[in-house]
């Protein structure tokens, strides 16, 4: 069970660390062209929302991997924190729309 749990959250992290370096270059890409639309100054601050927020999945989930790994007493909080993770992506994609 333990064996699983541990594969899913690295997935989840490599996932969450994925997104976050995409939207990082994506940030950086909007400053450098900021000065040439308006519009990506408008849009500046959600692409920072959303890597702070692939940012926080990804140290949750390294988190429950290396609480399963080392059987650290965390183990079980980090899955329920890693939940809640789920929970703050989804509210914040469906805060978009």
């Amino acid at each position: 069970m333990s064996k699983y749990l541990f594969v899913f959250n690295l997935a989840l992290a490599a996932l969450c660390a994925t997104m976050a370096v995409v939207l990082a270059v994506v940030a950086m890409m909007y400053l450098y062209y900021m000065g040439t639309t308006p519009r990506l100054a408008d849009e500046l601050p959600l692409v920072l929302q959303a890597t702070g927020v692939f940012i926080l999945g990804t140290g949750v989930y390294a988190l429950g991997s290396w609480s399963i790994r080392r059987s650290h007493w965390l183990k079980w909080p980090s899955q329920i924190l890693g939940v809640m993770a789920i929970i703050l992506i989804a509210l914040y994609a469906a805060s978009l729309r």
